[in-house]
């Protein structure tokens, strides 16, 4: 996570000009002087950890450590999910678009790009808004006779009113969430359909192409983090009903974690393929043409440059044939490996709270 931030130098600023609401709220917080996830923390997490604290405190005889867990489990995630959007709006995607101009010689196409989808993440959260919250609140008054279980005291109870607000806020955040993943998946898919410049010799050794694979891992990574709401998704889940709704959830969810990494790598491999053949082709034609030309000049001296230009062909021949065009490495592989494992994390940590305690 340190390292997304970190490398998020030489941000052209023309890529980040639309920002996402909360994004603007906590930059408005500037003001204050503090660090950014303290901004964040004072604007979107202190009634949520508030709740969470005084619930786990006040109701502590009349609810259980499975479900007081797995609610704080939730909130923790609403302390880092804002400062995660705030990551994704104002460095992940706008370091991929910078860095796409080293690769994708149409600047023009990317600059355009840059606006659509900047727009799309700002403005289009309502797309997953609008489905998730109903599914989402569907769930949360499904579940009002378990949640009377478990330390609520009905409708005329404070907390269970602070435990809407925190529920409908994580509903909101987790959508965005969502726009964030579906912004990295739509953005590769149309930055796929255009030529690329490969080169063989790039430093990150897959000719370029490793910027892809970065911004596709760094979004996972983002969007895998709400997997800490899965046990109480879970837990939630007592009939055939409320089942089916947390189980399809939790599946759409794990579906856009693994496809928002996958399916752009696959389209920018095959268009680096085509780019790679068709340069391979070119060179193989102008090594023998060159080599024609050897053979029916009778100059020494302009043979002697035939030759050179020859070999820079073949050489440069074998370092397009050599290059490796799938924009993973093993560092990325890694990271995919621990960042999908956090919903099965997730699963495995309600179970054994669930049965030991």
């Amino acid at each position: 996570m340190f390292g997304i931030i970190s490398d998020s130098s030489k941000i052209n600023p023309r890529y980040n000009t639309v920002l996402s609401w909360v994004t603007t709220l906590i930059k408005k917080a500037q003001f204050t002087g503090l660090p950014t996830f303290v901004n964040s923390f004072l604007i979107f997490s202190l009634i949520p950890v508030s709740f969470g604290i005084s619930f786990s405190w006040l109701r502590w005889e009349e609810t259980t450590v499975y479900f007081l867990t797995t609610i704080n489990l939730a909130i923790f995630w609403l302390v880092i999910g804002p400062y995660f959007v705030w990551i994704y709006d104002e460095i992940v995607l706008p370091k991929f678009l910078t860095r796409a101009e080293k690769i994708f010689p149409n600047r023009e196409k990317i600059k355009d790009l840059a606006h659509k989808y900047n727009r799309f993440f700002a403005q289009k959260y309502w797309l997953s808004l609008v489905p998730w919250m109903f599914l989402s609140m569907f769930l949360f008054f499904y579940s009002y006779d378990f949640f009377n279980t478990v330390g609520f005291q009905g409708i005329s109870d404070p907390f269970f009113w602070f435990f809407m607000f925190v529920w409908i806020e994580f509903t909101v955040l987790t959508s965005i969430g969502f726009t964030g993943g579906f912004t990295t998946l739509s953005l590769l898919t149309e930055v796929s359909g255009l030529d690329l410049k490969i080169d063989p010799l790039h430093h990150d050794g897959l000719a370029g192409l490793g910027i892809v694979g970065d911004f596709a891992i760094e979004t996972t990574i983002l969007i895998s983090s709400g997997s800490l709401f899965i046990p109480l998704g879970l837990q939630l889940a007592r009939t055939e009903l409320a089942s089916y709704c947390v189980y399809f959830m939790a599946g759409v969810f794990s579906l856009l974690i693994f496809v928002s990494f996958v399916y752009p790598n696959v389209l920018i491999h095959r268009q680096a393929v085509k780019q790679r053949d068709k340069k391979i082709r070119g060179l193989k034609k102008e090594y023998y043409s060159l080599k024609k030309q050897s053979m029916e000049s009778k100059s020494v001296n302009k043979n002697i440059l035939l030759q050179l230009k020859r070999q820079n062909a073949r050489e440069e021949f074998f370092d397009y044939r050599n290059v490796k065009l799938y924009p993973i490495r093993l560092d990325l592989i890694l990271k995919l490996i621990a960042t999908t494992s956090l919903p099965m994390l997730s699963l495995l940590l309600e179970y054994m709270v669930h049965t030991y305690f």
